[in-house]
């Protein structure tokens, strides 16, 4: 059975099958679109079938109509609870909505859905893109707690200044788009709090709901891709420090080690022979790239020119293995069911509103992050009382 949660909030159960509310889940409901916080094991996302087109498409263009306007009436009741000085976050939505409208909007939506698991098949990568929807559902669904007088001084900044207007009257949170971009890295959604655009210097404004900022990230995160990719061992050291050692003599500063390899391995028609002995540009192609097609370690397919094989390779393998390593965490997280919580992914970082309570589970999170199926990578931790201001130092 297709179904829909009526209510996406964790205290709503009904369930919309098959013309019929559901007080709870039952295991005949096999497809929804996508993963909400009690979402059972088992079942498919049908949003990952389609790559989150659209699927209003797939319906006929007066049943499309149909769902619109029920969809503008159902955010109007939100609006007019508001104005009446009620809180919809406090409601389930088969609380306020007329049956009958409740009723025909899922049915369309539940055809919708049909006519995705209809037209489109299960991608290779599924089990890789259901831990991605997991991750950034969860993200999604927690407030990013700003402190908007840290940035009241930069007001002339146009986009502070549309941040400081917006966020005076609406919850902050970080929506993610898992199929914003050809790689698989994750962007953002206009309805999103801008992180992964804003400034250093902006950060300050952003503060743990919890006791402090927890922030991994990797050292030299594509290059030690590369290197995985290419079957080798991971270096303990500093990526580039590797490099000066190992591959140029010991001769340049790691500014000018990390600028030469860099635009050697992303522009195909560049030549360096000494980095070419050490990494085989053309033996990885040969492995993954055929067809128009990059195939990832992940079974992540992108289609590719020449040109941009090899940038697509390590790219797409470097999200999908971030990723992969943040649900590791989400996971032992659930598990031990913490305080403590993944906030904000931005690009190879990821950042932990921590918990004092939870410092008996940090160490299993170091490990656990930084050993990957390509073997340890060499991890920066960093922690902070507010974005801005993190310091590998512990206060």
């Amino acid at each position: 059975m297709i179904f829909s949660k009526i209510d996406t909030k964790d205290k709503c159960k009904s369930i919309y099958s098959e013309n019929k509310i559901y007080p709870e889940y039952n295991t005949s409901m096999k497809y929804t679109w996508s993963h909400q916080g009690d979402t059972p094991e088992g079942v498919k996302l049908l949003k990952l079938y389609c790559a989150d087109k659209d699927y209003l498409e797939l319906l006929s263009e007066d049943k499309k109509q149909r769902y619109l306007y029920l969809s503008n009436k159902i955010k109007n009741t939100f609006k007019s609870y508001n104005f009446c000085g009620y809180n919809p976050r406090n409601y389930c939505l088969d609380e306020m909505i007329d049956p009958e409208i409740v009723s025909d909007y899922f049915n369309l939506k539940n055809e919708a859905m049909k006519a995705v698991l209809q037209n489109f098949s299960e991608p290779k990568n599924y089990s890789q893109l259901e831990k991605i929807d997991e991750i950034v559902n969860s993200i999604a669904s927690k407030k990013i707690n700003l402190d908007l007088s840290e940035v009241y001084r930069f007001s002339s900044d146009n986009r502070i200044k549309k941040i400081i207007k917006r966020y005076s009257s609406e919850t902050a949170q970080v929506v993610y788009n898992m199929f914003g971009s050809t790689t698989g890295r994750l962007s953002t959604t206009p309805s999103s709090f801008p992180i992964l655009n804003l400034k250093k210097q902006y950060r300050s404004m952003i503060k743990p709901q919890n006791d402090m900022f927890v922030e991994f990230d990797y050292n030299a995160f594509e290059l030690r891709v590369l290197l995985a990719l290419t079957g080798r061992q991971q270096p303990k050291e500093d990526m580039h420090d590797w490099n000066i050692k190992n591959i140029f003599h010991g001769t340049g500063t790691r500014s000018e080690a990390k600028q030469r390899i860099f635009a050697w391995l992303y522009n195909p028609n560049s030549e360096d022979y000494l980095l070419s002995r050490e990494y085989d540009r053309e033996g990885l192609l040969k492995k993954y790239f055929s067809d128009g097609k990059i195939i990832n370690p992940f079974n992540r397919e992108i289609e590719a020119d020449d040109y941009h094989a090899l940038n697509y390779l390590i790219q797409s393998t470097a999200s999908d293995l971030f990723l992969e390593q943040v649900h590791k965490i989400y996971k032992i997280l659930k598990k031990n069911k913490a305080e403590s919580y993944i906030s904000i992914l931005i690009h190879d970082s990821m950042v932990l509103d921590f918990a004092k309570k939870d410092y008996r589970l940090l160490e299993k999170i170091k490990e656990e992050f930084k050993n990957t199926r390509f073997g340890e990578f060499k991890l920066n931790i960093q922690v902070g009382k507010d974005l801005g201001t993190m310091s590998d130092k512990w206060k």
